[in-house]
């Protein structure tokens, strides 16, 4: 095999493994895919409403006053 081959392999199966790595579900309170976080409160707490709290079936509902960043993150029934 030649080495620029050889080479351009090795970059394909890193870079599928971090894109694999990146799929895993996060730990619970660990927001791994809503960084950096924004200005804006209400889209932080959305991200983490989809991305964490309701990862594994999805967001029923989300709500939030941009006023006093108060959130609520009702997940769908699986």
């Amino acid at each position: 095999m030649q080495p620029a081959l050889l080479f351009r392999t090795l970059i394909l199966l890193a870079v599928l493994a971090c894109t694999a790595a990146l799929a895993r579900p996060t730990p619970s309170g660990f927001i791994a895919l809503c960084s950096p976080p924004t200005n804006d409160i209400c889209v932080d707490k959305q991200c983490q409403c989809s991305r964490i709290t309701c990862s594994r079936c999805g967001v029923k509902s989300f709500t939030c006053d941009e006023a006093t960043g108060q959130s609520t993150c009702v997940c769908k029934t699986c």
